[in-house]
């Protein structure tokens, strides 16, 4: 399974979105712990990906793009 969040934010020069997606690649498999339970891998994944989003957001030059945000949560 692939857990893909979307991102995306405004460029203030022309109000323009733009998109980016963080996926994390079969989660359910490469946290294979022993008795965990599907929520706790998900809840994982989520967690790793939100990193990745927070320092995107931490390295977002505000004097060109609005604050990032998360549009969309999918699993395939």
């Amino acid at each position: 399974m692939v857990l893909t969040i979307q991102t995306y934010k405004v460029r203030k020069a022309d109000d323009c979105p733009v998109y980016k997606a963080y996926r994390y690649a079969c989660f359910d498999t490469a946290c294979d712990y022993e008795g965990m339970e599907f929520r706790e891998k998900f809840n994982n994944a989520f967690n790793v990906l939100r990193e990745e989003i927070d320092q995107d957001r931490n390295n977002n030059d505000i004097t060109q793009y609005e604050p990032i945000i998360i549009c969309n949560v999918l699993l395939s």
